[in-house]
């Protein structure tokens, strides 16, 4: 089993909703947007990385409040994320 599949096993056996194409892994940690049992969404984090995360830690995932400390580990973690200027570049909205 993958840690992906693993990990959504995880979320799904906690009552947690992870939202489709949300789940990614990098260096041996997966992350998430989900919603938790309340319907409050935060960011599910599980594997090597978690430790950089702020959160509270529950039977392999930790559930972490949707923080800019947290961001930025995300960020860290995912360089994709990182928001990037388009000054001087064509792009259009819509």
């Amino acid at each position: 089993m993958s840690i992906k599949d693993e990990f959504m096993k995880r979320a799904a056996a906690q009552g947690m909703y992870v939202y489709p194409n949300s789940p990614d892994e990098a260096e041996g940690t997966v992350c998430a947007i989900a919603r938790d049992d309340t319907g409050r969404k935060i960011l599910l984090v599980s594997g090597a990385g978690a430790e950089q995360f702020a959160g509270d830690c529950q039977d392999g995932l930790k559930r972490c409040p949707l923080t800019n400390e947290n961001a930025a580990a995300l960020m860290a973690l995912f360089p994709y994320a990182k928001p990037a200027s388009h000054k001087g570049h064509p792009f259009t909205i819509g």
